[in-house]
């Protein structure tokens, strides 16, 4: 009989240390499952970092004047309601070097320079359903696109008129490689006028302006032509202050700018809203860039306002 008794009493303990076993294990379980979850929903929830461009720039001009980022005030002044919170990129350059370096990251940049360095930790999305194309900036169904102006002030001398004269001609088959030309290319003779040109501004304008001064000084060895990159606004600035003769600027010319300066479209560009290559998001809509770059909204899992 006692025999029994502790034989009972073995089995009730290895049961019991089943169930407390089991019980256990269960526990991890839910919280692994319930970890998991929440990393799966903290990836998913992932805040945007909104980075910008630097004030001046005339990406940044253009941008925030299509996207509604640039209001109007009680007494009429434009503001520029960028969310003090947004990482400022220098250059083009730099903007993509944030933009593939943050997997949360969402920002702009030239179209044209995009197509240009292809990063592959970078890709453009679609505005409001329609990619990023020269294409589509050409059909003018693309809206995040702007013009890149040669703006001078007074009166040209030989060989600045020369310059802009190839730049609206045989220079326009160099424009149309990465950027969309505002007229076909044409032939071009050199009368080889002597001096030098010093152009100033947009970082955006600059790679294709330093080609478009390359070539232009082969056919004609007499000339020097000097790209100092800055951004559209001190480039105007420079040109009203006669310390350059041809400014450039990625954007369209304010007011007083065109009171003071003479300008030429050369080219038409489109600007790339660029996310991180992990990022997931596909299209965002005008409404929904205004919402991220003024930090109304945080993420874009967020409802639209």
């Amino acid at each position: 009989m006692r025999m029994k008794k502790r034989i009972m009493k073995t089995i009730a303990l290895v049961c019991a240390f089943c169930l407390l076993t089991g019980c256990s294990m269960n526990h991890v379980k839910e919280q692994n499952d319930t970890s998991a979850s929440r990393t799966a929903s903290a990836s998913k929830d992932n805040k945007i970092t909104v980075v910008s461009r630097e004030e001046g720039s005339g990406t940044r001009d253009a941008f925030v004047q299509i996207t509604g980022v640039l209001q109007t005030d009680d007494e009429g002044r434009k503001i520029d309601q960028t969310t003090d919170q947004a990482v400022i990129a220098s250059n083009a350059e730099d903007m993509i070097k944030q933009v593939a370096s943050n997997e949360t990251a969402i920002g702009y940049v030239s179209l044209g320079e995009y197509l240009n360095r292809k990063d592959e930790n970078i890709r453009a999305i679609d505005v409001n359903g329609v990619a990023a194309t020269k294409k589509n900036v050409e059909k003018e169904s693309y809206v995040l696109s702007r013009p890149f102006n040669l703006a001078y002030s007074g009166k040209l001398n030989d060989l600045e008129e020369e310059f802009l004269r190839y730049v609206m001609s045989k220079g326009q088959g160099t424009i149309s490689q990465s950027y969309v030309s505002v007229k076909k290319e044409e032939s071009f003779l050199s009368l080889k006028p002597e001096g030098s040109i010093i152009v100033n501004g947009s970082t955006s304008m600059a790679p294709v302006m330093k080609e478009l001064a390359k070539d232009y000084m082969k056919e004609n060895p007499n000339a020097t032509i000097q790209i100092q990159v800055t951004d559209s606004t001190s480039g105007l600035t420079a040109a009203m202050q006669n310390s350059c003769d041809f400014a450039m600027a990625s954007r369209d010319l304010k007011d007083y700018e065109q009171e003071l300066l003479t300008y030429k479209t050369i080219a038409k560009d489109g600007i790339a809203v660029v996310v991180n290559k992990k990022n997931t998001i596909k299209d965002i809509s005008l409404k929904q860039l205004k919402q991220v770059f003024t930090g109304e909204i945080h993420s874009l899992n967020e409802e639209e306002q």
